[in-house]
């Protein structure tokens, strides 16, 4: 799988992100790693290219509770 393809699944998940034009509910990952993701923009910049939602400059973001439990799974 490519990091296209990873990116594009991760951020597609609604179980991980929740995406409307005008809020993003985001895994915690996106708040511990914000300078990464925000190099060359906002995090609405950074998502846009991966979703079909148009995300509005100003959206609302929130982030989830982040699931430890998924790093237990084998």
């Amino acid at each position: 799988m490519s990091y296209l393809e990873a990116t594009t699944d991760f951020i597609n998940d609604t179980s991980r992100n929740k995406i409307s034009p005008s809020r993003l509910e985001l895994s915690n990952i996106f708040k511990w790693y914000k300078k990464d993701f925000t190099e060359d923009g906002s995090l609405p910049d950074y998502i846009n290219p991966y979703t079909e939602t148009t995300i509005e400059a100003d959206a609302k973001i929130d982030f989830l509770e982040y699931d430890w439990s998924l790093n237990e799974i084998k």
